[in-house]
């Protein structure tokens, strides 16, 4: 594999026509976002939101998700389903490829951005979040809304529009809280045009507008930040070296080891050439995924928590390709990062059954089996009185069965006692833990 700057007349070639071919490919790919929609079951975070979005989402930071699937779903025509709820993810989702183009062109180049598009529409960790009724998607589309304005401002040393596209992208907080971590790593990438006397000089304006905005900003929302930031430490969900090797897990399976290793490769290049723009995307990536990290110490923290970061992941995974200038290695290169995002989009839509149990089934199967008198017990009951009590929006406090957790023991020993054949209903992967109780 032959490394090389590109010819300015090779540069010219491929923005004409490949990266906007890309492109296409890439939004034709994304309409796999809105197949078959409601062919899953609703999951326990989905159903969450049915009740935060049906009853009011009251003073929730980010309420504007939960209002926006609401109405939407609306839109569909009453009463909810699985696919009015996931519509509007489906469509912000889909929405998220031509944007992720429209925000890197100008900072990364056409051909990396089409790629990054590419891949994000090939993506089971996209899709998956995409046909999921959450607002990780809507919050990522903000993002990288945030991230192109901030771009084009940052070139033309606009001061407001710099402050406007950083606004955006914490903007994203009201539909997810993670979508503002990614703020705190663009800032922190800023640190790279300020550590040299000329580049102050260049984005004065720029620069001052950021730090008295987001200054005033930060002091205005500080009671409400500092009132999130208890209500995540109260959550009831334990941090610690646990929770941070879930997140680092769970964080590389889905954005897939060979993705990954792809990115630390183009950090790597960046670093070795010196070349400020990716390494910029390199800080921004650090910053954020060190913040997550320090909260995945103080509560329960997952790779849902950097979903939006992972376009900027992408990106340094493609940011080699315009100096790999032997077609065969460019090649086999695509290949490597395309291949298996295909691949695992494919288990996600056969096999492995969208990453969710099968809650329709199983409660279709208990309903049809039971005997009047019979007793049902199952985890997350909520989510099981969504499906068998119409007009039953309130998950977190279940009516027609009982909770099967270690939250409710006296369930099990009321069953024992009570002599009546009792059906429990528990995913399989949580079984042992179970007996453990």
């Amino acid at each position: 594999m032959t490394f090389s700057r590109p010819s300015s007349a090779s540069s010219e070639s491929e923005s004409r026509q490949g990266p906007y071919v890309v492109l296409a490919l890439a939004l034709l790919i994304g309409l796999v976002r809105f197949w078959d929609l409601g062919r899953y079951s609703l999951w326990y975070d989905e159903a969450l939101t049915v009740t935060d979005a049906f009853n009011g989402s009251g003073r929730s930071m980010h309420a504007w998700g939960y209002d926006a699937i609401a109405w939407a779903s609306r839109w569909w025509g009453e009463p909810f389903t699985e696919a009015s709820l996931r519509f509007l993810p489906a469509l912000a989702g889909y929405l998220a490829l031509p944007l992720a183009f429209w925000a890197f062109a100008p900072w990364a180049g056409p051909l990396r951005a089409a790629w990054v598009s590419l891949l994000l529409a090939t993506s089971a960790w996209q899709q998956s979040w995409s046909q999921t009724a959450r607002g990780y998607t809507l919050a990522e589309c903000f993002t990288l809304l945030g991230a192109g304005c901030f771009f084009r401002a940052w070139r033309k040393g606009s001061g407001p529009g710099s402050l406007f596209g950083l606004l955006l992208v914490g903007a994203s907080a009201k539909f997810h809280p993670h979508g503002a971590v990614l703020g705190l790593g663009l800032a922190a990438g800023l640190l790279l045009f300020v550590v040299r006397t000329e580049d102050r000089r260049k984005h004065r304006s720029p620069l001052l507008w950021l730090g008295a905005g987001l200054g005033a900003l930060l002091l205005w929302q500080a009671p409400k930040l500092w009132g999130a930031f208890r209500l995540y430490l109260h959550g009831g969900a334990l941090g610690g070296l646990h929770s941070f090797v879930h997140l680092v897990k769970s964080t590389v399976f889905y954005v897939t080891p060979t993705l990954a290793v792809a990115a630390g490769v183009g950090a790597l290049w960046a670093l070795l050439g010196k070349d400020r723009r990716g390494v910029f995307a390199l800080v921004v990536v650090l910053a954020t995924v060190l913040t997550i990290a320090v909260l995945s110490t103080m509560g329960m923290v997952s790779a849902q928590y950097v979903f939006s970061l992972h376009p900027w992941i992408l990106l340094l995974a493609v940011w080699p390709l315009p100096w790999i200038v032997e077609r065969p290695a460019r090649f086999a290169w695509l290949a490597l990062l395309l291949v298996p995002n295909v691949a695992q989009l494919g288990l996600y839509s056969t096999i492995r059954g969208g990453e969710r149990p099968r809650w329709t089934e199983a409660l279709a199967y208990v309903w049809s089996q039971r005997q009047p008198l019979d007793r049902v017990l199952s985890m997350q009951a909520g989510l099981a009185d969504l499906y068998l009590e119409p007009g039953f929006t309130d998950v977190r406090h279940a009516r027609t069965i009982g909770w099967n957790d270690r939250m409710n023991p006296q369930n099990y020993r009321s069953a024992m006692l009570s002599g009546r054949p009792t059906w429990i209903i528990m995913r399989p992967a949580l079984a042992l833990r179970m007996i453990s109780w």
